[in-house]
């Protein structure tokens, strides 16, 4: 059976993982759950954003939340950013519109986007001349491991 030495080394690996993972305290993953978390959480993420505009002395002028898909393609990245999103993680774009900027705010809202617990990426900010708004672009991620078959 030429096929079953790589199929049991698959197993093997696949065992391995798992015995790794079962390994994870508790409070880590807890940690895990709160930065990737297993479902989008949009109600959570929404006043959690909103909390980050807020405590950067900002005004949330409006939010949207376009639906997660996990084939969705990201736009042309940056040097040195990801291409793909590995499988089982879907993105989250949200749009959002914010006033009352200047350099120390800016600083702020920017600083709690990298330090936030939970995952974003800003691809996008624009701003707009003789203004003190502007837009912004976050990804937020799921994940969702893929479902295993054991035989």
């Amino acid at each position: 059976m030429a096929g079953a030495h790589p199929r049991r080394a698959s197993l093997e690996k696949l065992g391995a993982i798992e015995n790794t993972f079962s390994s994870i305290a508790r409070e880590e993953l807890v940690k895990l759950e709160e930065v990737l978390p297993n479902k989008e959480n949009v109600s959570d993420l929404i006043p959690n954003i909103e909390a980050l505009v807020r405590m950067s002395d900002l005004t949330l002028g409006s939010v949207g939340v376009t639906p997660p898909e996990s084939t969705a393609p990201l736009p042309p990245p940056e040097a040195g950013s990801v291409v793909r999103v590995p499988p089982g993680v879907r993105v989250i774009p949200v749009s959002l519109s914010v006033q009352g900027i200047n350099y120390r705010t800016l600083k702020n809202v920017l600083q709690r986007i990298e330090t936030n617990v939970r995952l974003l990426d800003m691809p996008t900010i624009t701003f707009e001349a003789g203004s003190d708004a502007f837009s912004l672009t976050l990804y937020a991620y799921a994940y969702q491991p893929p479902q295993v078959v054991k035989q």
